[in-house]
């Protein structure tokens, strides 16, 4: 026990995964990029490297000498410090990464984990320096010699600001290479949301707003999709603001479903009844496993009026409908709004 308590195994032990975090965003970065150059060939004219003659008679082929050359060129971007990866890829690619209002926080987060990496944690006067030319505001500045710790909340709030960093960077960059694939793009992040929302993941508002603040966007159904999930988000963290949200789209001309979902968040629950019965057994966007899954009836499901009238309309009480609803997970509620556009009834 002596020796345990000695080893200071937790504080080693979240040290290290607060470590880890830059060392998986550093992975994902190099997947996304390898990603993007896989999908559009054009991306290697813009590299500026040279291969000696002699590496290029030994290739097996050319896809392999392109090969080396991209983990090349990614291994000296991911060596250089954040600030300098993304200066880098705001010139390659020809587009703003920078300018969120979470990029400070991931600057200070980033040069501390360098600290704990090459100093034990001991504050430098470049992880000052740094921090503060990023507009980073320390709440209590550390002093130099100083050493820093992580503690619960720091690592939660370094999780989310590399979690943001990670999803932000990949669809801005995938919408930004590859516009013709906008459709996978905003499934791909409504379905991210979707997830999220039904996990209570507390960071979802931002990834949301994210979302919801797209300038382009594939439909206007993704759109009033992403609307729903931000007020979801809002709503379940006690803002009012889903009102507002709300009451800046026009519904009138929408599907049944998305005036149901308007009826379910202001409480209306009797339109939400009427519209239940309108939409019937599936909808366009909407089936049986919606009304189990989908954190939008979260509240709604506790009501009396949701029981009866879901009884009546899938002719099985709700309660004895959720093992066999709730078991089939190869449905899950991801709307494949291209295939909604076409005319195709999702899943």
């Amino acid at each position: 026990m002596r020796r345990l308590t000695l080893s200071k195994a937790p504080q080693i032990l979240q040290e290290s995964l607060f470590v880890f975090l830059f060392s998986a965003l550093d992975y994902f970065v190099a997947d996304l990029l390898r990603a993007l150059f896989g999908k559009k060939e054009q991306l290697f004219h813009a590299l500026d490297r040279q291969v000696q003659f002699k590496d290029l008679i030994a290739a097996e082929s050319l896809d392999s000498v392109k090969k080396a050359v991209l983990d090349s060129e990614i291994e000296a971007v991911l060596r250089q410090s954040y600030a300098d990866q993304f200066k880098w890829l705001e010139t390659f690619f020809g587009i703003k990464l920078r300018e969120w209002n979470g990029w400070p926080r991931f600057i200070e987060a980033s040069q501390r984990r360098n600290l704990f990496v090459h100093c034990n944690g001991v504050v430098s006067a470049q992880y000052l320096q740094v921090s503060d030319s990023a507009g980073h505001v320390f709440e209590s500045r550390p002093l130099i010699g100083q050493r820093l710790s992580i503690s619960d909340d720091y690592f939660r709030k370094a999780t989310e600001i590399v979690m943001d960093v990670g999803v932000f960077l990949a669809h801005t960059l995938w919408r930004k290479v590859l516009p013709d694939e906008l459709s996978a793009a905003d499934n791909a992040l409504n379905n991210l949301i979707y997830d999220m929302l039904k996990d209570e993941e507390c960071d979802v508002i931002r990834i949301a707003d994210f979302r919801i603040n797209q300038r382009n966007n594939s439909s206007d159904l993704s759109k009033k999709i992403a609307t729903i999930n931000l007020c979801i988000a809002l709503k379940g963290s006690g803002s009012d603001a889903y009102k507002q949200k709300l009451e800046a789209v026009d519904w009138s001309s929408s599907l049944p479903e998305f005036k149901l979902a308007c009826a379910v968040l202001e409480c209306r629950w009797g339109d939400s009844v009427e519209l239940m019965h309108r939409i019937g057994m599936k909808g366009e966007i909407l089936n049986e496993l919606s009304y189990h899954a989908w954190p939008l009836f979260r509240e709604f499901r506790g009501e009396r009026q949701f029981l009866d009238n879901y009884a009546l309309i899938y002719g099985r009480p709700f309660e004895r409908a959720a093992e066999d609803v709730l078991g089939e997970e190869a449905v899950q509620l991801k709307v494949d709004t291209a295939a909604v556009d076409a005319g195709v009834p999702a899943a």
